[in-house]
């Protein structure tokens, strides 16, 4: 039987990405599975119209949003895709995410006197359930912050975190059911302060190890500003534009950054960040600390399934997001095993589909919570009419 894996204002490399998977599992004893897989793409320029209950859907949350508006004009049930809730990431802890996190609303955001202290003076802010043009991800003051917000849905969901300095590198790890089913690297950084307790991280193991890791290349880095991230396509991805201690799952070589359009953006934060889509190279040592620290985030939120960002800051694994599978890029996982569990894992997302042994699995994980996605009132307001022309 073949699985249809159905692909909806992905950007050209990600289709290409997600049609290559199949024809790179050819030489293990599991590539069978990863051949059953039909990839099918639609731009997303209309709407949607023949999506099967059993196809997988990789889509962007602004193009969702857009299409379950239309098919709840024609009567249709909506496309319930399974997404960490808005404040997972702040219902963690600083021993999991390295830092203070809240999430709160824009009306009480623009009640404060000041930005709470544990956040300190430039925390991070974010809408917490995908992005807005108004509302890039950026460090921000209290007056920026304030003003970011004048235009912002009283109840836009508005995530806050506290600055990590010293980030060298991220790891992005695919969970389903609870469990880790993949890794792969995902940035490294090369800022001069990050760089500089790396190297002094590394300085101290090397009286405990033989041999250190290999360095990351210092050819092809994409200068990045540190207030903003690149998004993979123009319609944007879940947290797109992430902060430089967090990340969207797509690589960050793709689009222009547009710093000179961020009135935040502070050149003296900037940093050289290569991704794994550009060629960079990772610490293999961080694989298993990462893989670990991910489904002890999952097993103590209940988290069902996501892609979560680990970052290493002196050698020590952070919690930085947990971002909805199915609009997370296409890692080129190592191997055959990881790229069919990513698929699978995908599919998985489908709350309202017809396959009954995921539905077993679901009435067997009492442990999980598992929450639909559920869009913002400002990603609303931007997205729900664009196939308003269309009958």
């Amino acid at each position: 039987m073949t699985t249809t894996l159905h692909t909806i204002g992905a950007p050209s490399w990600v289709e290409k990405t997600f049609s290559d998977y199949p024809r790179t599992c050819t030489a293990s004893t599991d590539n069978h599975v990863a051949r059953q897989w039909t990839i099918k793409h639609d731009d997303g320029l209309a709407p949607v119209t023949d999506l099967k209950d059993s196809e997988a859907i990789w889509i962007a949350p602004e193009s969702l949003i857009a299409l379950n508006a239309w098919r709840q004009r024609h009567h249709l049930s909506p496309l319930d895709l399974e997404s960490p809730s808005a404040n997972w990431l702040s219902g963690l802890g600083p021993a999991l995410t390295g830092r203070a996190v809240i999430t709160t609303t824009a009306s009480d955001i623009r009640s404060w006197t000041e930005i709470p202290s544990i956040l300190g003076p430039r925390p991070w802010s974010q809408l917490s359930q995908g992005r807005v043009s108004e509302f890039r991800a950026a460090r921000r003051n209290f007056h920026q912050l304030q003003m970011a917000l004048t235009s912002a849905p009283a109840n836009a969901s508005i995530t806050l975190s506290g600055h990590i300095p010293t980030i060298t590198e991220e790891w992005c790890v695919i969970i389903n059911h609870g469990m880790a089913v993949a890794a792969s690297g995902y940035c490294v950084h090369q800022s001069a302060e990050a760089c500089h307790a790396h190297t002094a991280h590394q300085t101290d193991k090397s009286t405990h190890a033989s041999a250190g890791p290999t360095a990351p290349p210092e050819t092809k880095n994409q200068t990045e500003q540190a207030d903003t991230r690149a998004n993979a396509d123009e319609s944007n991805l879940t947290n797109s534009n992430k902060k430089h201690d967090g990340s969207n799952n797509v690589t960050t070589a793709q689009l222009s950054i547009g710093r000179n359009n961020n009135p935040e953006f502070n050149p003296l934060e900037s940093h050289d960040i290569l991704t794994v889509f550009d060629g960079a190279r990772f610490h293999e040592q961080y694989r298993e600390p990462a893989i670990k620290m991910a489904q002890i985030a999952a097993m103590t939120s209940g988290l069902n399934r996501a892609s979560i960002i680990v970052a290493f800051a002196a050698g020590r694994p952070h919690i930085i997001e947990a971002d909805p599978l199915w609009c997370t890029a296409p890692y080129p996982f190592e191997s055959d095993g990881e790229i069919t569990a990513f698929l699978s894992a995908i599919a998985g997302c489908r709350m309202n589909n017809d396959n009954d042994h995921e539905q077993q699995t679901r009435n067997h994980s009492p442990e999980s919570t598992v929450t639909a996605y559920e869009p913002d009132a400002w990603m609303l307001f931007h997205n729900q009419k664009r196939y308003a022309g269309y009958s």
